[in-house]
């Protein structure tokens, strides 16, 4: 089965420094098949026989951790997953924002109705926020430096997990499984 697993955190801002040829190397001598990455921030496509996308983050994310010491977050998704999460985009951002200041952050569990609703009573003006079942859907209209929103306030406010990526880089991952 192919898969898109997303680490969070890696080779970003000098931390948890990772050469994606090392990570492709490791993954195939655990036993993981046509393994290919994209850029350096930690998105990777496999195929496994392990038929359990939860099983295939804890494997990976073993191996991360045995070869480098990292205890990062590993999101896997199949294709499916990742087609309807890029299909869910919400249209006024997808349509009239550059597609690399559009993102969707999958998070490893749906946030309680209570979290989300405190989350949305702010305002985060510029930017662009939607929050369906377990991806919050946003565009940071003046770029991401100057956004009110990150991963870490996601996070934080909605008491969950995560990884984010960019429309950009998520359309791209879906050619690459092609």
């Amino acid at each position: 089965m192919t898969y898109i697993a997303l680490l969070r955190g890696i080779n970003i801002g000098g931390r948890h420094k990772m050469k994606m040829a090392d990570l492709r190397q490791f993954l195939t001598e655990n036993g993981f098949e046509n393994v290919k990455t994209y850029i350096q921030s930690g998105n990777v496509i496999l195929d496994s026989s392990i038929n359990n996308s939860t099983e295939v983050a804890e494997k990976i994310h073993q191996i991360i951790t045995d070869k480098y010491g990292f205890d990062i977050k590993v999101v896997v998704k199949s294709p499916e997953e990742i087609i309807k999460i890029t299909n869910e985009s919400p249209t006024e951002m997808i349509e009239n924002i550059p597609h690399n200041r559009v993102f969707a952050m999958m998070l490893d569990t749906i946030p309680l109705e209570e979290n989300v609703d405190i989350f949305l009573e702010r305002d985060f003006t510029p930017d662009l926020l939607s929050i369906e079942n377990d991806v919050v859907y946003f565009a940071c209209l003046n770029g991401v430096s100057k956004s009110k929103l990150s991963n870490n306030l996601i996070e934080k406010k909605l008491k969950v997990n995560g990884t984010t990526r960019n429309y950009k880089t998520m359309v791209k991952l879906l050619s690459m499984v092609e």
